[in-house]
């Protein structure tokens, strides 16, 4: 039993360090936001997020401060000028009240990166900043 389990946990870290390894990793840190004060913005669009690109797709990773969110699958699109990533949530906050959000990230080839937030009542959010 105990080589068993042994054998299944190294089938489980092969993979997983498998698939770590043809992910591709793009930190794209927040350094100015508009559309709301600084600590309102980020606690939107985050103060970094991560583009991981594999074999399963392009996923984001907001970070805030020293918190990430889970990977959320994103739609991408280029037009030759940034390629964005986009996901909408709907939130149901109170009974009768639908909230929904479109959030979109951008990625220049320069290494400008971009975040926006638009929520059904607020005003659009957007973070700019660079790629590491």
């Amino acid at each position: 039993m105990t080589s068993f389990l042994r054998a299944a946990t190294l089938a489980c870290f092969a993979t997983f360090t498998a698939t770590s390894a043809l992910a591709e990793d793009t930190l794209c840190q927040f350094s100015k936001w508009r559309g709301a004060p600084a600590d309102i913005a980020m606690s939107w669009t985050g103060s970094a997020f991560v583009l991981r690109t594999d074999a399963s797709g392009d996923n984001i990773s907001l970070k805030f401060n020293e918190e990430s969110s889970d990977w959320i699958p994103m739609k991408r699109s280029s037009n030759g000028r940034f390629d964005t990533f986009v996901y909408r949530r709907t939130a149901k906050p109170a009974p009768g009240f639908i909230k929904r959000a479109r959030f979109s990230f951008r990625i220049y080839p320069d290494g400008k990166c971009k975040g926006f937030v638009e929520a059904t009542g607020f005003p659009l959010l957007e973070a700019t900043g660079k790629t590491r």
